[in-house]
């Protein structure tokens, strides 16, 4: 059954390749490869997300200057980039709220070709949608046509996530080979993209739960003297392409 409202923790660290092979292995002891992660060899699969953002870039100047309570519009799509087009494939769009240290996201699953009609034509029927989605679908509405909302950026990256069966509120994801492009609105939908890295050597590993993190995942975080981090990579995605002309995540992590 799907899943239309999270509201949990999120816990944020950058770290590189040697570090992530370590915690990886530490925390599978404790933990599996989510049914994503171990249908492949490499145990990662393909995230690309399309961010929706107004003509004053407010979803980005929110983050960067630290806003307690902030969203991001997004489409997010797990297709696998060498496959080619699929235009039945489902997709999901988001809207992704942080409100103090509390992430709080909805979604629901659209059908990629009818996704397209929808943003190309301004064609949003509402009758094919349950009232959940209908409840997410108004809200963008709201801003689409209020802070006229456009897709500028496209985020992709590999990743790995691991859950467990003693604590099914806990799940660790490690993303890596982050790569973005800034999105031509000619061809907003186009499967042939170019993606620009932003930096192979990145591993961005987040912990999402609700409740008490289990001692060994403080453990690891102890002996790794990790801090938290609040570098986003969509922020990294608007910069890296130009889109903005800030580069206050770049010069964080010195990417310049």
């Amino acid at each position: 059954m799907e899943r239309y409202h999270f509201c949990r923790y999120e816990l944020k660290y950058l770290i590189n390749r040697a570090e992530y092979k370590d915690i990886l292995r530490s925390f599978k002891k404790y933990m599996n490869y989510d049914k994503y992660s171990d249908l492949r060899m490499d145990k990662t699969y393909d995230v690309t997300s399309t961010y929706y953002e107004g003509t004053s870039k407010y979803c980005y100047y929110e983050k960067v200057d630290g806003i307690e309570y902030r969203k991001k519009f997004r489409l997010r799509d797990y297709y696998e980039k060498t496959k080619g087009k699929d235009l039945k494939r489902t997709v999901y769009f988001e809207i992704k709220r942080k409100h103090n240290n509390i992430i709080i996201k909805d979604r629901f699953p659209v059908e990629y070709a009818l996704w397209q009609q929808f943003i190309e034509n301004d064609d949003f029927t509402m009758d094919i949608f349950n009232n959940e989605s209908k409840k997410i679908l108004e809200e963008f509405l709201v801003h689409k046509w209020t802070r006229v909302l456009k897709p500028l950026v496209k985020i992709h990256y590999k990743r790995t996530a691991l859950t467990s069966e003693y604590h099914e509120n806990l799940r660790v994801t490690f993303d890596k080979e982050v790569e973005c492009i800034k999105i031509d609105h000619n061809d907003q939908f186009s499967d042939e993209d170019v993606y620009e890295p932003i930096d192979f050597n990145l591993y961005v590993m987040e912990i999402k739960f609700t409740g008490m993190l289990p001692h060994y995942i403080h453990d690891v975080l102890q002996r790794h003297e990790l801090t938290r981090d609040s570098v986003s990579k969509y922020c990294l995605g608007l910069e890296k392409t130009n889109i903005v002309s800030d580069n206050f995540n770049l010069m964080q992590l010195n990417l310049l």
